[in-house]
């Protein structure tokens, strides 16, 4: 059985690339990707999602 754990973050953005958004809790326009590491930490997976998309969202 493979465990896993999965964090959002904040990636700040500039400029005008698609799909961004301001977030208040960070007070920047950013995009707020969830990311899925393995429990040794090796990344494997990541989803781009704007920054106005709550931490608990999909």
């Amino acid at each position: 059985m493979m465990m896993v754990a999965i964090e959002s973050t904040e990636v700040p953005v500039y400029g005008q690339q698609e799909n961004i958004s301001y977030n208040r809790h960070f007070e920047s326009t950013c995009y707020h990707p969830l990311l899925l590491f393995s429990r040794e930490g090796n990344y494997l997976a990541a989803e781009l999602r704007p920054g106005n998309v709550h931490s608990a969202d999909d």
